[in-house]
């Protein structure tokens, strides 16, 4: 008999976040928007998102997200923001694993730019990864600012964390592509990271 994970990974992937940019959750087989009303359902689901198959507590979420709280109310609305995104729990979805203590994105349930990216490069594919990049003047999820204190600083951290991450993946391909003859390739992608590179250490960026 299968287990609970060979099923969940021999299941197709649903859903598609686009992290670089404006936040925005689609179903892949319809086209249908997931993205939740709430900013602070769409930070928590992002934060999840970033942590992949890692069970998070919800003592961790609410102070993460409501900071400002006290205790119960902070807890309240963590769980208000839950009910908000329960349909991605439920169904051919099933992306987010809501527990008692724990709330986790289900690995393998969640597609992103950031993997499609990882995994375009890992095959040599450097026309998709190129289509998947972001422009540089994007950020990660740059609608989900002023959200909460604590969210905001881990946000800022993630930001320049995905930003040198994204850098050293453009080189790898640029470089990889030269070495297999790709000319036109390896110079588009070598422009693309001078752009993120320089973007990152331009005055007041």
């Amino acid at each position: 008999m299968a287990s609970t994970i060979e099923l969940a990974q021999s299941m197709p992937v649903r859903s598609k976040l686009k992290c670089w940019g404006d936040f925005a959750l689609v179903d892949t087989t319809t086209g249908a928007d997931l993205k939740p009303r709430g900013r602070k359902a769409r930070a928590l689901f992002a934060y999840l998102a970033m942590h992949p198959g890692k069970a998070i507590s919800r003592e961790r979420l609410a102070g993460l997200l409501w900071g400002e709280r006290a205790e119960e109310q902070a807890r309240a609305s963590l769980r208000t923001a839950l009910v908000e995104l329960k349909p991605l729990a439920n169904g051919s979805l099933n992306v987010l694993e809501i527990e008692r203590d724990n709330i986790a994105v289900r690995a393998g349930s969640l597609a992103t730019d950031l993997d499609e990216m990882q995994a375009g490069a890992g095959r040599g594919d450097y026309r998709a990864v190129l289509a998947e990049l972001a422009e540089p003047d994007e950020c990660l999820f740059a609608n989900l600012d002023g959200v909460d204190e604590g969210f905001d600083e881990w946000l800022s951290i993630e930001r320049m964390r995905q930003r040198d991450a994204l850098t050293t993946l453009i080189a790898d391909c640029s470089a990889a592509a030269l070495a297999q003859g790709r000319v036109r390739e390896a110079r588009l992608l070598h422009a693309r990271a001078l752009e993120f590179d320089s973007e990152a250490i331009a005055p007041g960026s």
